[in-house]
């Protein structure tokens, strides 16, 4: 194989952009997520987010999610979520947001 495709490869997998594909990575990238995400699935990843537990997840449930994954979000980066996913425009990702979110990663 040519060097620059299993570069290409890599970075696709690379989800935390380390230059490597740990567990997590081949596993993402190797299993067909319509078979893995099931509504269960769907609905614990969507408990994770609504750390309040107001079944909806607000502008601070993604910054305190993400923040706990280490990873701070600015506003901007909130914004653009939002702008993407909020289809009623409210401001907040319900869970038929979240799930359509979900499945048009797929």
């Amino acid at each position: 194989m040519d060097p620059n495709e299993i570069d290409k490869i890599v970075k696709q997998c690379d989800y935390n952009e380390d230059g490597l594909i740990n567990y997590h990575e081949f596993i993402a990238a190797t299993i067909p997520i319509d078979q893995y995400l099931t509504k269960e699935r769907m609905e614990s990843l969507f408990q994770k987010f609504d750390v309040d537990d107001q079944e909806k997840i607000s502008r601070t449930n993604f910054a305190d999610a993400f923040t706990k994954l280490g990873i701070n979000l600015s506003q901007t980066e909130i914004n653009e979520i939002l702008k993407e996913h909020d289809v009623d425009g409210d401001h907040i990702i319900t869970f038929a947001e979240f799930e359509q979110m979900l499945k048009g990663a797929i």
